[in-house]
């Protein structure tokens, strides 16, 4: 699985600003009891999981062609 290069962006509370249940987690130990949290909560939920920086070819590939048509 691969990331974005996105900046930090807190879509976990992103989602709960609209009423759902969100949560950041950094360690693989902590993703399975906020999964159990996300589902007793009955919410639309967003678990927010930080990861090591591997960017997908694909978002490099796309991002260069955009660079390249907007110098052409």
């Amino acid at each position: 699985m691969f990331k974005t290069d996105f900046r930090d962006i807190p879509f976990d509370k992103m989602v709960a600003g609209l009423g759902g249940y969100g949560e950041t987690v950094e360690r693989i130990e902590e993703l399975s009891p906020a999964m159990e949290r996300a589902f007793a909560s009955g919410l639309p939920s967003c678990i927010n999981v930080k990861s090591k920086s591997v960017i997908s070819p694909l978002i490099v590939g796309l991002t260069d062609r955009r660079v390249r048509a907007s110098i052409e």
